[in-house]
């Protein structure tokens, strides 16, 4: 999935954020699992194995992390990435 529009939206001054390719990854999981809650995802990388393996070597992101891509980088992008998965699952 071409991501790039939420990558351009993160600064590269400053602290070092959360991957998004990684964020977007745990929440389409989540959401397939009907996991919605940010809590809950954030539960559910600490303790569920396949949530743990999409995090690769990445320590698993607090509820307030997840809830600030949802509701910025995501927000503005959310209808195009939802477009690509379509299309990904019908090729």
């Amino acid at each position: 999935m071409d991501i790039s529009k939420i990558e351009r939206s993160y600064s590269q001054n400053g602290r070092n954020e959360y991957p998004p390719r990684i964020l977007l990854k745990i929440l389409i999981y989540a959401y397939m699992r009907m996991i919605y809650s940010s809590r809950e995802i954030e539960r559910a990388c600490r303790e569920n194995i396949c949530f743990m393996y999409l995090l690769g070597d990445q320590a698993a992101p607090d509820h307030n992390t997840i809830a600030r891509f949802r509701t910025g980088p995501l927000k503005a992008v959310k209808q195009e990435l939802l477009e690509q998965l379509v299309r990904m699952l019908v090729e």
